[in-house]
């Protein structure tokens, strides 16, 4: 017979123990329990929670989920359970847990932040944004945590505004409150507001030193403004914090290489492995940079169209260095660098030929040790189709004056276009200047554009049949062998002409990509190439004003 009164006394000093906080006494008394009744969910519960303090999240679920399988109506056990799922990332299980705990006890403010903490891990951002909501109006008076995780949700739904006022309010309730103020540093950074982001990322530092986010987006913030050498500190100290922190790892190599510090910028660049980016997967090894040996190498490509077209350039540098060079290309840049000297194209999708080693196209520079004084391949190391040029020539030399393509727009879905793309109309200034003739490079996006040019300005445009084959850039590439000058904002079609080695100004943002560098008006990637950068962000206007001054002293 089961004696319940030494079971009941038992778990009182298992209670008091693990309140107490010794674990090691509330485990033993609940080891005791259980070897007077096996099935006894209270000692089982306990034990689970005392797991979960201590970090054993996988006896901790196997423990309570016994607990609620014998016991559902065990609320508590079901809450601790969810906790658990939600340390280890399991967001259906635990949002199921939490749905059953906000039913048993609605008035309860912490487990609809539960529930709503699972919803957001599962994507389900509206619902998440409802319970959250329900959350803050049933919380104590002083709880900011529901205003925080509330500000979160609104800023995924690019809420920034409702967001913004939701960590406002959480700090007016904890003003000590780091996460808080970190959360709304990114929210003031999203909103454009900078340097605002940049005090309160600060003060949020001062609150919790220790804590690696905080100099990350700092650093991220600082990047933001054109601040490259604070930014790199500020990844430093973040990867000083956590060194295996991949994202400070990653901005740290943009900053870096947008300082003009290559060697430690290439070996920061193999970071976005771990980050953003997945690595095709082959048998063979990564080439590690030794010699050819008589072997074949494959390189493939992995970011956008303009990255292919400014790292082709290695590939016939590495067949004079003895390897038989294999590049996989984006299907539409085939037909385009089809004829690179010693290197064979395929394009993606296609049956591969026999190789040795492999390597990422970006990870070339780290392993040839390129540096920003000494850029090897220099252009042009691509070519035009002669038909093609000679297709086009008659046309465009029916056209008296100088010959200028322009393009202005890139893909709008793409992230990294925030803030490179120009409203035509900006471009203006140019299409008064005489004897200028503006011919419209643009494909795709951008294009409707012609269509509400401002009175005065003419751009001419080349036909249905521009670029319409099944290969990208081939009228594009012939068409600039008989233009005069190429102005673009920062697409493929800027690499493009620089690798053509056509005279080409490129229209910067404040802060550009890395690859364009500090602070550089020429190019170390194109010696063709001219840089322009806003002197204010945003301000296209003002630029355009620029560079329609240079235009008219062209030559």
């Amino acid at each position: 017979m089961i004696n319940a009164a030494l079971l009941q006394s038992l778990f009182l000093r298992a209670v008091q123990a693990f309140q107490g906080g010794n674990l090691d006494l509330a485990a033993a008394e609940c080891q005791r329990m259980l070897s007077i009744d096996r099935r006894n969910t209270a000692a089982m519960h306990i034990l689970g929670s005392v797991a979960f303090r201590r970090g054993d999240h996988d006896t901790a679920v196997d423990l309570l989920g016994k607990v609620v399988r014998q016991d559902p109506a065990r609320i508590q056990a079901v809450i601790t359970l969810g906790e658990v799922q939600l340390a280890l990332s399991r967001f259906s299980e635990a949002a199921s847990n939490f749905r059953k705990a906000v039913s048993a006890r609605p008035e309860d403010w912490v487990q609809f932040y539960n529930l709503g903490l699972a919803l957001r891990g599962l994507g389900q951002l509206d619902e998440a944004a409802k319970v959250l909501e329900r959350c803050r109006d049933l919380a104590d008076a002083d709880a900011s945590s529901p205003w925080n995780a509330l500000g979160d949700i609104y800023r995924s739904q690019g809420r920034l505004e409702e967001a913004l006022a939701c960590f406002e309010q959480a700090l007016r309730i904890a003003p000590g409150f780091s996460m808080a103020q970190n959360n709304l540093g990114i929210t003031l950074h999203a909103l454009g507001r900078s340097v605002e982001a940049i005090a309160g990322l600060e003060k949020a530092i001062g609150m919790n030193p220790e804590d690696p986010e905080l100099r990350y987006n700092l650093g991220c913030s600082l990047q933001e403004t054109g601040q490259t050498r604070p930014a790199i500190e500020a990844y430093r100290q973040a990867i000083a914090l956590r060194s295996d922190y991949a994202a400070a790892h990653w901005n740290l190599a943009h900053s870096l290489l947008r300082a003009g510090e290559f060697a430690e910028g290439w070996r920061e660049y193999e970071w976005r492995w771990q980050t953003v980016q997945t690595a095709d997967t082959y048998p063979q090894p990564f080439w590690t940079g030794d010699a050819a040996a008589g072997r074949t190498l494959l390189i493939w490509e992995e970011q956008g169209l303009g990255d292919t077209i400014q790292f082709i350039r290695f590939a016939p540098l590495l067949a004079k260095q003895g390897w038989k060079v294999v590049v996989v290309v984006q299907k539409a840049l085939k037909r385009l660098l089809d004829g690179l000297p010693g290197v064979e194209i395929v394009a993606r999708g296609e049956a591969l030929p026999h190789f040795d080693v492999h390597a990422p196209m970006l990870s070339l520079p780290h392993l040839l040790g390129v540096t920003a004084d000494a850029v090897p391949a220099p252009a042009p190391y691509l070519a035009a189709d002669p038909a093609r040029i000679a297709l086009w020539r008659d046309w465009l030399q029916s056209r008296p004056g100088l010959r200028v393509g322009l393009v202005w727009q890139g893909n709008p879905t793409a992230k990294v276009d925030k803030g490179r793309s120009i409203p035509l109309a900006c471009l203006a200034p140019l299409a008064a200047i005489p004897h200028i003739r503006l011919i419209s490079l643009q494909k795709n996006e951008g294009v409707e554009q012609l269509d509400g040019l401002p009175t005065g300005m003419t751009v001419e445009t080349l036909g249905a049949d521009f670029d319409a084959g099944p290969g990208a850039f081939l009228d594009s590439a012939a068409v600039m062998m008989n233009l005069d000058l190429v102005i673009t904002s920062d697409t493929a079609i800027a690499h493009l002409a620089g690798a053509l080695g056509r005279p080409v100004w490129v229209l910067l943002q404040a802060v550009p990509d890395w690859r364009w560098l500090d602070g550089r008006a020429d190019c170390p990637w194109y010696p063709s190439m001219r840089l322009f950068h806003q002197t204010r962000a945003g301000d296209w206007d003002g630029l355009a004003q620029r560079v329609a001054g240079e235009l008219s002293r062209f030559k």
